[in-house]
């Protein structure tokens, strides 16, 4: 059942360790002041928040970050939602010390059109992406001709409907964003070597990175959206594989 942080937000269990939380941000500025959201930044991100001129996305800045940070604070008793203190990989990717985070919660944040999408890991590591389907078809064609498979390209070329060509171009744009955030690899590691054509009949696949398993969800919750949420590590294998994908899994939520 949805569990609701504001007006317009709710939660969704994607796995028994695995939580997707979505905020609507035009609700959540409008229930909460603006002035409270931002005394929950820390100086890093109120300097980040500075540097938009942008009205839009000072407050798309501020909301995500903030909703980041209340969600957290659940499952973090001890830690109020301005006090945490964030760290940064090499790759950007943030985390909170041991010290903050004695449950081992793992976490990831994408945010795309009116909504914020969070999605919270117990013990395992977690990515997300959640992207508005938004008709750029440069854009598009760029995209795929630089980061898709031969196999890829060859079938959004085979569609003759521009709305399926679409659909399926961000179905696996998400899927390969989800996974290499949960992983910890930056952008510029994303590489056509592998197709990720199998998940659009599934929906819901396991995949490998070395003897790692994680698993890439769908998620069908928000009409115009397209978006997965990755977890792992699950069960190891004897043998080291590069990333490939295995048998699909039931439908996804």
């Amino acid at each position: 059942m949805p569990d609701g942080l504001t007006a317009g937000g709710y939660r969704l269990q994607v796995d028994p360790s695995v939580d997707l939380w979505l905020e609507n941000c035009q609700s959540l500025l409008a229930s909460q002041s603006q002035t409270d959201l931002w005394h929950l930044l820390d100086e890093d991100e109120c300097t980040r928040w500075r540097r938009f001129r942008s009205p839009f996305l000072r407050n798309f800045f501020l909301a995500s970050h903030a909703t980041l940070r209340l969600i957290l604070s659940r499952y973090l008793p001890n830690s109020p939602a301005g006090s945490l203190r964030f760290s940064y990989t090499d790759k950007g990717r943030p985390f909170l010390s041991a010290e903050q985070n004695p449950q081992h919660v793992d976490f990831n944040l994408s945010h795309s059109g009116e909504w914020i999408a969070v999605v919270v890991g117990r013990g395992c590591r977690v990515g997300i992406d959640l992207e508005f389907m938004d008709d750029k078809e440069e854009e598009i064609q760029s995209i795929a001709e630089r980061f898709f498979h031969s196999e890829e390209i060859h079938h959004l070329s085979s569609l003759t409907n521009k709305q399926a060509v679409l659909r399926d171009f961000y179905r696996l744009w998400t899927a390969r964003e989800a996974l290499y955030k949960a992983y910890g690899s930056g952008l510029h590691e994303l590489n056509a070597t592998q197709s990720f054509l199998p998940i659009l009949a599934s929906g819901r696949m396991d995949c490998f990175k070395n003897d790692v398993c994680y698993r890439l969800v769908e998620l069908n919750v928000l009409p115009g959206y397209a978006g997965w949420v990755a977890f792992g590590p699950g069960e190891r294998h004897k043998k080291s594989r590069p990333w490939g994908i295995a048998s699909p899994n039931p439908p996804a939520i």
